[in-house]
């Protein structure tokens, strides 16, 4: 079932007394007002579909109203595809068959213009929107001031999916106390502990080097997939378990954060994993995935062991929390 939206499109502002439950990219639709040494913007219209329970939002209702370009929306749409198709297109390694992030989730939905024509044009969901918005140029409009608000409200996008860069890494800016006071204000709502908390800020730190160590490491630069696996692949060693199954053993939904989810001394145990495999290929140039696939399975599995040892002792499944069975023991799952 599809159910549709004319345009241009406003949002109902949130209840003042309650939580803003509007989807991130109808807030930033909305306008922002200006603040102490942080400018807000203009509210701008931006039309959905809502497809199967799954709301799709006009790519260029977004493009005209984050990045206010100088040439038709539709041909700065279509450069910048051309633009990641071409970066895609160097990603690609003989051995592995990479998919091109940013067609597979663009839909052709009706679009009605405020002439009343109707028009197929292609949509996305909330996520492939901010990576439209990081694949922009820096200086591209609203670009900066919505990624940092973004970063702020608390996105945390799926890490197979995430510029290689990081979203943190391109908000932060020059004031990065401001990123880091908000983080710890956003889980602190969620009531975790001040020490849990310490342990995450720490986790992001040491993925971000992990995965750089990993990038740098290559011949060529990893399709964004490549993430996910190499992530999986630390996972399979520390856990015997990789990310989907963890999820799922959890009560966590697909989009979940996994590391928002795992007790502290499991992230612990996950940073010394990618502590470990970054150190090592720190030191390698021009591997393949499957070289560096090989480095990062095989320090994961020497902490595995230690951290099952660990768990063993202190009668608990370190990653779920849960105590553990009588009969269990450290076997492949």
């Amino acid at each position: 079932m599809i159910d549709s939206t004319l345009n241009p499109l406003s949002f109902p502002n949130a209840d003042d007394h309650s939580p803003d439950q509007r989807p991130l990219p109808e807030i930033v639709a909305a306008g922002k007002p200006d603040e102490p040494e942080n400018p807000g913007w203009e509210s701008f219209p931006l039309a959905y579909h809502d497809v199967e329970g799954k709301r799709y939002y006009a790519v260029q209702d977004w493009i005209v109203g984050v990045a206010h370009p100088k040439s038709h929306p539709g041909r700065f749409w279509a450069e910048l595809k051309k633009r990641i198709k071409k970066s895609e297109a160097r990603r690609k390694q003989s051995d592995e068959k990479v998919e091109d992030q940013l067609y597979t989730p663009y839909v052709k939905l009706l679009y009605t213009a405020s002439d009343g024509k109707k028009y197929k044009m292609e949509f996305a969901n909330a996520e492939e929107l901010y990576i439209i918005t990081q694949r922009m140029d820096a200086e591209t409009g609203l670009r900066d001031r919505i990624l940092r608000f973004l970063a702020k409200a608390g996105v945390v996008v799926d890490e197979a999916r995430v510029d290689p860069d990081g979203l943190l890494a391109q908000v932060v800016g020059k004031n990065p106390d401001r990123v880091i006071e908000a983080v710890i204000e956003f889980y602190r709502k969620k009531g975790d502990t001040d020490e849990w908390i310490a342990s995450r800020i720490l986790s992001v730190q040491t993925r971000k080097w992990f995965v750089a160590e990993f990038q740098r490491s290559l011949l060529f630069p990893p399709a964004s997939p490549l993430f996910g696996k190499i992530t999986n692949t630390m996972r399979r060693g520390v856990w015997k378990r990789d990310t989907a199954t963890l999820k799922k053993e959890m009560g966590l939904k697909e989009n979940d954060s996994l590391r928002d989810h795992m007790p502290g001394l499991a992230l612990t145990y996950e940073m010394i994993a990618e502590n470990a495999a970054a150190y090592v290929l720190s030191f390698k140039h021009g591997l393949t995935f499957n070289d560096a696939d090989q480095i990062v399975r095989e320090k994961s599995e020497l902490v595995g062991r230690q951290a099952a040892e660990m768990g063993r002792t202190l009668n608990i499944d370190i990653v779920t929390g849960k105590p553990l069975l009588d009969n269990d023991q450290d076997t492949e799952r």
